[in-house]
């Protein structure tokens, strides 16, 4: 019984190794040997570093790139016959921004009250009537300062989530956003 997983974050400090070599190798340069790759997967929630060794290398190498947003599907399985160490399987890796629009079913935008003002919310009502859509929005207001955080869910505003909003959202200052699949 295989725990399942789907997971999606940005990929940071990816390299390319070889068994044969040492030295640990800059992305896209050629190596000689039995490849191997080590990359780190994080979210909001934290991080996780893959390793990536033969036909897995092979088959998800091609997605590998500095800030690249990434989607998993894995599950734990058991490492080898002889042990009880559970090790993440990736199975199929996709970019996000491929898949957005079709699987993404919520936005949830995180705003820290402290930066929250007139102009930032002027900017996210023109980015709502822009992208009108089906998907759900759900707003996390925050105050550091109090460590209090309220969860509001949009009745009125729902969007489409596709590439043009996240890099709109990215420009915001002091704003998060987390795309639920």
């Amino acid at each position: 019984s295989n725990l399942k997983v789907d997971t999606a974050g940005a990929c940071t400090n990816p390299t390319f190794a070889s068994n044969s070599n040492t030295d640990t190798l800059v992305l896209n340069c050629v190596v000689i040997g039995n490849q191997f790759m080590i990359f780190t997967l994080e979210d909001y929630a934290g991080n996780y570093e893959f390793a990536l060794f033969a036909k897995d290398f092979i088959q998800f190498e091609r997605f590998i790139a500095q800030d690249r947003l990434l989607f998993l599907q894995g599950s734990y399985q058991l490492k080898n016959k002889h042990t009880d160490q559970m090790v993440f399987k990736i199975q199929s890796m996709e970019l996000l921004t491929e898949i957005l629009e079709e699987r993404t079913k919520e936005l949830r935008l995180r705003l820290n009250l402290s930066y929250l003002n007139l102009e930032t919310v002027d900017y996210l009502e023109d980015l709502f009537d822009q992208y009108k859509g089906n998907k759900k929005v759900i707003l996390e207001v925050y105050d550091e300062q109090d460590r209090v955080q309220l969860d509001f869910l949009s009745r009125k505003v729902q969007l489409t989530i596709n590439k043009a909003l996240v890099t709109d959202l990215s420009k915001v200052e002091n704003i998060g956003f987390k795309l639920i699949i």
